[in-house]
């Protein structure tokens, strides 16, 4: 997990991403994560 700290969300890319989506094959930031129902 540690390769995510240096990636940057795939919809926000000054936001830096917290978590990786296999399904969606995208990297997520905070806000995105809290957007997911």
């Amino acid at each position: 997990m540690s390769a995510i700290r240096s990636r940057y969300c795939t919809l926000h890319p000054e936001a830096k991403a917290r978590h990786y989506c296999p399904h969606c094959m995208r990297f997520l930031c905070e806000a995105c994560i809290e957007e997911l129902p």
